[in-house]
């Protein structure tokens, strides 16, 4: 029940607590000058270079590779053949089938 819940609440809460991390950050940035300066210690302020362009790009086609694949696993997993032989898999109903063919003529517990 877990896993099946992580993914949406991933999407909700992300920007909730990006936008609620944002604002905390710019309340210490106006209290503790030395943290911006801190904060901005690792950027690379410079014009944009070759490099940073490779690097777009290959980020680009990765974020769009992890898109397709997962368009094509959505497909995959909608489709009914698909459902229908996992279920059966995962749910007793050839057990059930069984006990409807085989219904004996006396009471059952229940």
């Amino acid at each position: 029940m877990a896993r099946r819940n992580f993914g949406p609440f991933a999407l909700v809460a992300v920007p909730v607590l990006t936008r609620c991390a944002t604002a905390a950050l710019q309340t210490s940035r106006e209290q503790a000058p030395w943290l911006d300066r801190w904060m901005r210690l690792g950027r690379n302020d410079a014009p944009d270079t070759a490099r940073a362009r490779v690097i777009r790009r290959g980020s680009t086609s990765l974020v769009a590779l992890l898109g397709l694949v997962a368009i094509g696993k959505l497909y995959v997993v909608t489709q009914p053949a698909f459902v229908g032989y996992h279920i059966a898999s995962g749910y007793p109903a050839r057990a059930v089938r069984w006990l409807v063919d085989h219904r004996s003529g006396g009471e059952t517990v229940q």
